[in-house]
């Protein structure tokens, strides 16, 4: 129930403001929202960036840090195999954990090019992540 009444709280906050000032100007609701949504942006020190260059940025963050959590692997497992001290067993584990790690990190890196092509064809064929600076570049 306390949710409940926090939830309400919080909208009368958001919507009243802007109910009051629709009854007062000229311009659509949506209008108003976009002025002050403007002024947030401009507040905040925010530009419009296009959905292309998000998805983009969003796309290479996650597979950089899929790359580093791969290469950690890998060093995770060269360190086991160089510890191993002669334990067949152990060289064994460790070099299969190695060959799955560098087969992951092919993985990653194939991935990261292929996304890297395709949003570079996208943005020369079809403006998509054309964005003030000229779209984005180095990856996707």
């Amino acid at each position: 129930m306390k949710i409940l009444a926090k939830l309400f709280y919080f909208i009368n906050i958001l919507f009243f403001p802007t109910i009051f000032l629709k009854a007062e100007s000229n311009g659509s609701l949506g209008e108003i929202m976009d002025s002050h949504v403007g002024n947030v942006r401009e507040g905040a020190g925010v530009s419009n960036v296009p959905i292309g260059v998000t998805i983009g940025f969003i796309i290479q963050l996650v597979l950089s840090f899929l790359a580093t959590i791969f290469l950690i692997l890998v060093i995770i497992a060269g360190f086991k195999w160089m510890t191993a001290g002669g334990n067949q067993e152990t060289v064994t584990k460790a070099s299969k954990s190695l060959k799955d790690a560098v087969i992951g990190l092919i993985i990653v890196l194939a991935a990261y090019a292929i996304t890297w092509f395709v949003f570079n064809q996208l943005e020369m064929f079809a403006g998509f992540g054309m964005g003030s600076g000229g779209g984005a570049s180095g990856g996707p």
